[in-house]
């Protein structure tokens, strides 16, 4: 990268240019596109954490039913 000002090389994420001292401008629009990306992430995440918790709780309430099986009533009926 160089320095709009005295046209000095400077390395990435410096705030001010080492030469003469002129503060060095961020591109903005890099910065608004990870912060969008990070957004879209926490979004999904939040979404599929809603929709795992929701399944479990329809899970949960889905008891198995407490019939007793035919093999269970026989014993039964065999019992004098």
């Amino acid at each position: 990268m160089n320095c709009p000002a005295c046209n000095g090389n400077i390395p990435e994420g410096v705030y001010f240019c080492p030469y003469c001292g002129k503060a060095v401008q961020i591109n903005k629009q890099k910065f608004w596109l990870m912060a969008g990306l990070a957004g879209v992430f926490a979004g999904a995440a939040i979404a599929l954490v809603y929709q795992l918790f929701k399944e479990r709780e329809l899970w949960l309430s889905q008891t198995p039913s407490q019939n007793k099986s035919s093999v269970e009533e026989d014993d039964e009926l065999m019992d004098f």
